[in-house]
């Protein structure tokens, strides 16, 4: 019975968490050398986590297709824009959820003009369920083009 709990609660938990959410404001489309303001909004979770850290990076996608069964962005961040800590803070009014900004620069290398790039945050966190500590590691991504 207490198996079953354990595994009732996990459900539940896994369920429960959506990922991160990446915003920018370039309307989706870059060039080399630009500043561009990435929102990381943290997920909705069932269970308080600790943040450690994020990596935010821009990777070539195969043949102009993120979404190509072959791409597997937590394999190959090409080019780290940051990486460091991730302290999520509500907006003064807490009407949006818990976020924060980063200011990156596109690198001017290896994209060219035309190129379809995945922009990836990679998140570290500990999740405190009751069961004990778990590693939470999400890597969502937006695919971008390079003007």
């Amino acid at each position: 019975m207490k198996y079953l709990a354990v595994l009732t609660a996990l459900a539940a938990a896994c369920y429960a968490q959506t990922g991160l959410v990446i915003e920018t404001n370039t309307n989706g489309t870059v060039s080399p050398g630009q500043n561009m303001t990435v929102v990381v909004l943290k997920p909705t979770e069932s269970a308080p986590s600790i943040e450690v850290a994020i990596v935010i990076a821009m990777t070539q996608c195969p043949d102009q297709d993120c979404s190509s069964p072959s791409f597997n962005i937590s394999q190959d961040l090409e080019r780290v824009l940051y990486y460091g800590p991730y302290n999520p803070q509500y907006s003064s009014n807490r009407t949006e959820p818990q976020h924060q900004n980063f200011t990156v620069q596109v690198p001017q290398t290896p994209f060219e003009s035309g190129d379809k790039v995945a922009l990836s945050v990679t998140r570290f966190a500990l999740d405190e369920s009751a069961a004990g500590d778990s590693v939470v590691v999400q890597t969502p991504f937006i695919t971008m083009n390079i003007d």
